[in-house]
């Protein structure tokens, strides 16, 4: 594999995503935020690099990385504004 497209093997690269989108999975079991669902399937997005070595697949998986990483954070910042009002109207 070519070391420039990534600076860990493959093998690194398929356990980091494993354990990531475990990590993600199973914090969205527990605290339900929406922004972990999106982190859980964007990580494992990056082994379709592997697929091929065409240089559009690689800028398609770059621009989904990006927008997937975007909207998480725009969903975090929602999701902490959704659970602070709930837990005001709790108390």
């Amino acid at each position: 594999m070519n070391s420039n497209l990534f600076p860990m093997p493959f093998n690194i690269h398929v356990i980091f995503c494993a354990v990531a989108a475990i990590f993600f999975i199973i914090q969205f079991i527990r605290q339900k935020r929406l922004y972990q669902l999106i982190m859980a399937v964007i990580i494992p997005v990056s082994m379709l690099i592997y697929l091929n070595k065409s240089k559009t697949l690689y800028n398609i998986v770059g621009l989904v990385e990006f927008i997937g990483l975007i909207s998480a954070i725009v969903v975090s910042r929602f999701d902490k504004k959704l659970f602070k009002g709930k837990s005001a109207e709790k108390q």
